[in-house]
């Protein structure tokens, strides 16, 4: 609900630091424009062209 709320005042919104692939899809999943992460080894492979 707190997501849908940034998102629909017109705000981006980022999450950082997402170190696991589930989380970040569930992230996008809520509508999350972006992540920051340390593991790009495990993150990109699933979401390098998602955005």
């Amino acid at each position: 609900a707190q997501v849908q709320s940034v998102l629909e005042a017109g705000y981006g919104l980022l999450c950082y630091t997402v170190n696991d692939v589930e989380t970040a899809r569930k992230l996008f999943a809520w509508g999350v424009n972006a992540i920051i992460t340390d593991r790009l080894d495990l993150i990109r492979p699933d979401f390098g062209a998602h955005r």
